[in-house]
């Protein structure tokens, strides 16, 4: 639990104390419940309790033939902010946009009659370079 509300999608691992082995997993639900089955008994192993955001959390316990199951204990966990690097937002872009009664395609625009305009970056040499083919109007 975590501001004493249950969480979803909890990982809860046990793994063998001596060796750290992974005995058994699972997840807890929307309730926040979940059951650890086929542990051993009279044997000391270590519950861990992730979860990406939260601090992990762990204990060892020891079960007994009275009690055979690790059956939902309450656990408290703390928020852990991820903290990130950076963020790069990756979009794609339209070969062709429409601005009012152009159209653009890159730094060239054709305008309503037909005209090809260059744009800023863009001059005769750049065509000429690129031996891109003329550009007729009908």
């Amino acid at each position: 639990m975590s501001n004493q509300q249950p969480l979803e999608a909890v990982t809860i691992s046990a793994v063998r104390s001596g060796d750290s082995l992974l005995v058994n997993h699972t997840s807890s639900n929307g309730q926040g419940r979940y059951r650890l089955t086929g542990l051993p008994l009279n044997k000391p192993f270590e519950v861990l309790i992730t979860r990406k955001g939260y601090q992990d959390t762990f204990a060892v316990f020891t079960l007994t033939p009275e009690k055979p199951l690790l059956d939902s204990l309450d656990w408290l966990i703390r928020v852990q902010p991820i903290e990130l690097k950076g963020v790069s937002v990756v979009a794609k872009r339209a070969p062709c946009t429409y601005r009012n009664d152009r159209r653009y395609a890159g730094d060239l625009s054709v305008n309503r009659f037909g005209e090809l305009r260059l744009g800023t970056a863009m001059n005769a040499g750049y065509l000429k370079r690129w031996r891109l083919p003329p550009v007729t109007t009908i």
